[in-house]
């Protein structure tokens, strides 16, 4: 049941446990059975840890005064037995792997009680000085709720502490602080023996000396009784000495709790008054055996002179009066170290209640302060909702306005769509009727041209038919010419021609003359007394070829004769080409 913890979980505790802002992680199974890893983490405290909460087994920390609470957080329900065991094993897991100064298992989100996690983290002033018994302090906590992510509401709460100072127990002869807080002794009827500021006494014939000569037959005869009695006697300051008035300082049922300096500060007076009563006691005790010394000082005369005090009586009355006056100073000295100690138990109550009061003002201003950022919390929480819920608010705004946009804008595309496709048509229509022209106009064309093709085919055929007809006419006026020369034996025909032929395999440019029997070709028409070659034309000429392939030359013919030798000639123009076959069909009979 081991468990392993994520990188980011010890990224986290770092931040948590430094100098950061953040105050509370939290870590989840996230659908494993043994591997932990960071959920969130937060700085708005118990408050903001509360709603990130699942229903699911957490654990997790919370910083809170720099002190570290390890918390686990069991459901009530949908978690087993088998679970719950499991988290406690694994919750110790993670208190091993990171420190941590108080645990916390909760069941749901009102267990994350801001006391109840001060006091485990001993951050409500209650852990250092014990509780006095009278001390009320009221446990009632009240806030607003705040939203949660489990169903019920959640109270935050707030310590209220009463401001008021704890009743001091009744102790019997517990001395009573007056006004001046600087104690003195009453004695017999309650009368105030004044301690003086210097080292000067009252005067022997004070009013409370003879008091206390009038008292002390009935303390030596009494003195059980007073014993008995002192538990009801106190001490008060004297109100007036040397002349002026005694410094005033808070009572315990004062409203406003004096600093701890201030009551060192008394201490240090008080122990001044102390001395300054053990001075005034003794100066009190001398100035009483010098008014006995006085009183007793003329008696003895007066009883010589009268004769009616014996020796004896006045020795037996010096000496009851010595045992008195002892055992007054032995009683006053009782008095006077009871009250010392009287004023030192007082003294160390006053030390008590105000270290007392001082933590539990210290203790209210630490769940002030710790209300008060309860409360900052909220208000953080609170307005960081409210900006969510503004965000929220804006940002559907801004979808209804996109998409009141978008809208506009689809309509605007519909109508141009319609407006493109109807513009469209009106150029698919335009184009169709332009085509339409177009083949129109190109039928009419092509008839035209058609026509005009047929008008120039007929004129060509005419002309040709005209040539022709006009060749035939040039050919027969030519074969009737060389008919008429061909029995005179004239030059028929004459000019130049290329020949090959006979023993040559080469084209030569001849001169040729040409008569009714024969055709004779010359080097040039200049030198025309001897012939090159002379070819006999009458019944040897087998046939005339037109274009021989052979002869591979345009305006060509070729002459096959009978002992099938043959002559290839070539013509500049096809015309010069026409006459001189005909001359030839004709001188050679064919």
């Amino acid at each position: 049941m081991s468990v392993s913890l994520d990188s980011s979980a010890y990224i986290a505790y770092d931040a948590v446990r430094g100098d950061s802002l953040t105050d509370w992680l939290i870590l989840g199974y996230r659908g494993t059975r043994d591997k932990l890893s960071v959920y969130s983490t937060g700085e708005q405290g118990v408050v903001e840890l509360k709603t990130k909460l699942l229903p699911e087994v957490l654990f997790g920390l919370l910083n809170m005064d720099g002190r570290m609470m390890l918390w686990t957080f069991l459901p009530e329900d949908g978690v087993s037995g088998v679970q719950r065991a499991r988290a406690l094993v694994h919750s110790r897991a993670v208190g091993a792997a990171f420190g941590h100064d108080a645990t916390l298992t909760a069941s749901s989100p009102t267990d994350f009680n801001l006391v109840a996690i001060r006091s485990k983290l001993r951050l409500d002033g209650q852990g250092s000085v014990p509780a006095s018994p009278m001390t009320q302090q009221s446990p009632a906590f009240s806030s607003p709720t705040s939203p949660s992510h489990f169903s019920g509401p959640y109270q935050r709460t707030t310590p209220q502490v009463d401001d008021r100072p704890p009743a001091l127990p009744e102790k019997p002869a517990s001395p009573v602080l007056n006004g001046g807080g600087v104690p003195g002794l009453i004695l017999g009827n309650q009368r105030s023996l004044s301690p003086p500021q210097s080292a000067t006494t009252s005067r022997p014939n004070s009013p409370d000396l003879a008091h206390l000569r009038q008292q002390q037959p009935r303390q030596a005869s009494g003195s059980s009784q007073r014993s008995q009695n002192h538990q009801t006697e106190a001490f008060v300051t004297s109100p007036v000495s040397n002349g002026h008035a005694a410094p005033s300082s808070s009572t315990p049922n004062s409203t406003s709790p004096r600093p701890e300096n201030e009551w060192r500060q008394q201490t240090s007076e008080r122990g001044a008054s102390t001395s300054n009563e053990h001075t005034l006691a003794q100066a009190m005790l001398s100035s009483s055996l010098e008014d006995e010394d006085e009183d007793d000082a003329p008696a003895a005369p007066h009883a010589g002179a009268n004769g009616s005090a014996a020796p004896q009586e006045l020795a037996q009355r010096e000496e009851e009066e010595r045992r008195a006056a002892e055992e007054q100073r032995e009683r006053e000295a009782h008095e006077l170290a009871q009250a010392k100690r009287e004023r030192e138990q007082q003294e160390r109550e006053d030390a008590t209640r105000l270290e007392r009061e001082r933590r539990e003002r210290e203790a209210a201003e630490r769940a002030r302060e710790a209300a008060e950022k309860d409360a900052r919390a909220q208000w953080e929480y609170e307005r960081r909702e409210r900006e969510k819920l503004e965000l929220a608010e804006r940002l559907q705004l801004e979808r209804e306005e996109k998409a009141r946009r978008e809208a506009a804008e689809r309509l605007r595309r519909e109508e141009q769509r319609r407006a493109e496709e109807k513009e469209r048509a009106e150029l698919e229509k335009a184009r169709r009727e332009e085509e339409e022209r177009t083949r129109l106009a190109k039928i009419e064309m092509e008839k035209l041209v058609e026509s005009q093709r047929l008008e120039k085919k007929l004129k060509e055929e005419a002309e040709l038919k005209r040539k022709a007809e006009e060749k035939l006419r040039e050919r027969a006026e030519l074969q009737q010419r060389f008919a008429d020369l061909k029995p005179t034996g004239e030059i028929m025909l004459k000019g130049h021609v290329s020949v090959q032929g006979g023993a040559s395999m080469l084209w030569r440019r001849r001169w040729f003359e040409l008569r009714g029997t024969s055709l004779s070709l010359y080097k040039s028409e200049v030198d025309t007394t001897k012939a090159v070659d002379t070819i006999p034309l009458p019944k040897q000429v087998q046939r005339i070829v037109d274009n021989p392939e052979e002869a591979s030359m345009p305006n060509s013919f070729k002459l096959a004769m009978q002992d099938d030798d043959e002559w290839f000639f070539y013509t500049d123009q096809p015309d010069d080409k026409e006459l001189l076959v005909a001359g030839l069909s004709m001188s050679a009979e064919l």
